[in-house]
């Protein structure tokens, strides 16, 4: 990871791990950009260390998403991700910050 795309990833993945998250603006723009340049094992890295720590997605972020995953020929994985979003939004409903 170089450049400002190694940034770029870096500094929310610190974040996210220490238990804040972006805004929604925030992390739907990174999410663009990650996907937008093929960076889609770095999104998913984040996506599911954010999942970790019980934050959720807004519906159009993870569909985004998921459709970029297949839309690259990685169906088994937008289908993995769509999975994981579903069992860990609907489980941590209540205690969770909307991004």
């Amino acid at each position: 990871m170089e450049g400002s795309s190694g940034k770029a990833y870096s500094l929310p993945k610190d974040s996210i791990g220490q238990g804040y998250f972006p805004g929604k603006i925030t992390f739907s723009i990174l999410a663009d950009a990650f996907c937008r340049q093929g960076k889609l094992d770095m999104m998913i890295d984040l996506v599911l260390l954010a999942l970790s720590k019980n934050f959720t997605f807004s519906d159009s972020t993870c569909n985004k998403f998921i459709s970029e995953l297949c839309r690259a020929g990685r169906v088994e994985d937008g289908y993995v991700m769509h999975g994981e979003f579903n069992r860990r939004n609907t489980v941590a409903k209540e205690a969770t910050t909307q991004a």
